[in-house]
């Protein structure tokens, strides 16, 4: 769908693993969630397959459809119970031609709520990630051996946050202007932005890579 400028916002640590039909039986969230909902609001239609072998096909390709009963919201979420997912159709978004992330180190619980309203009401729509890192959790994966610490690994907690838009002469401007904004009013401690997509990538390498914190035994 990318040959087509498209993509399908959904997006998760177990991305490459995990399928549409798991994500569609689980309403996975995703780290885009705070833009583009729940896989339930990425559904349109579904086909699944009920205990006795009946095709159930609700395959609406329509955003304005209020005719009957909407069945598909019966099985989004319910892991399987009702029916097996076998076919769906999605709503797809237009690819974004900027993408601005950000790492910053927050002091208290409550500055996570304030940061959160400045984002809304500066960046706005475009705000597609918001992401909280308690500060045990950061510690641990940035331990030796394992991520790379981009700032310091004192905070209580961390906000890993993106933006997409699709002005490239404004855009990344704009996004350094909030966060600097932010910093100036005590709302962030501190914050890195990724230079390049390899920094990218390392950011949310640290946010999706959970595997120090299983280290140690036993583990609940």
């Amino acid at each position: 769908i990318a040959e087509q400028g498209l993509f399908l916002p959904l997006d998760l640590g177990a991305r490459g693993s995990c399928t549409i039909g798991g994500n569609i039986a689980t309403n996975a969230g995703g780290i885009n969630v705070i833009r583009y909902g729940m896989t339930r609001s990425l559904v349109m239609g579904l086909e699944v397959v009920l205990a006795d072998g009946v095709i159930l096909t609700s395959m609406n390709k329509m955003l304005k459809n209020n005719s009957g009963f909407d069945l598909k919201q019966l099985f989004i979420g319910t892991e399987g119970a009702l029916g097996i997912v076998t076919r769906a159709v999605l709503k797809l978004q237009p690819q974004s031609s900027t993408k601005n992330t950000a790492l910053a180190a927050l002091n208290s619980f409550a500055a996570v709520h304030i940061f959160l309203n400045h984002l809304k009401a500066t960046v706005g729509a475009s705000l597609s990630a918001f992401e909280m890192m308690e500060g045990d959790y950061f510690k641990t994966v940035t331990e030796s051996g394992w991520h790379r610490a981009p700032m310091d690994r004192n905070s209580p907690y961390y906000i890993l946050f993106e933006c997409d838009g699709s002005d490239p002469q404004r855009d990344n401007d704009r996004f350094a202007e909030v966060v600097e904004d932010a910093f100036e009013k005590g709302y962030i401690q501190d914050a890195v932005i990724p230079k390049s997509e390899n920094e990218r990538e390392a950011l949310w390498g640290i946010r999706d890579d959970f595997e120090a914190i299983l280290q140690p035994k036993p583990v609940y």
